[in-house]
């Protein structure tokens, strides 16, 4: 067993912990699935509660690794809402704050410009 895994055994082993890896498909193929691999070790070895939350796509190697945990999966309509009230957001607060050409946007380009980065965004 690696040090940092042994680490974080004797962590959790005094209290429950939560851990979070957000974008797990964009770590090496080959070094992810030593994580993954040491994830589950410390959850089988802990005395405590270990819960583990993974964000990522779905690269197949990680689909066939995680198959047998619950998941939950996001599409990207599924967060298309929050995008939409993010961007909106921001862009009339750059625009007031004279972020977004000194504040001189049209009605129609500040439209445009949130539109753009809406369908840009693709879900992400």
């Amino acid at each position: 067993m690696e040090e940092a895994t042994k680490l974080i055994v004797s962590l959790v082993d005094h209290h429950p912990a939560v851990i979070v890896i957000d974008a797990l498909d964009e770590c090496d193929s080959a070094k992810r699935q030593d994580l993954l691999l040491a994830l589950q070790t410390i959850v089988k070895i802990s005395k405590n509660v270990v819960k583990i939350f993974l964000s990522s796509r779905d690269d197949n190697d990680l689909v066939s690794q995680l198959t047998q945990y619950p998941n939950v999966a996001i599409e990207a309509p599924d967060n298309k809402m929050d995008i939409e009230n993010y961007v909106s957001f921001q862009i009339r607060k750059a625009i007031e704050e004279k972020r977004l050409l000194c504040g001189n946007v049209s009605e129609d380009l500040k439209t445009h410009v949130i539109e753009t980065l809406i369908e840009k965004a693709d879900g992400m």
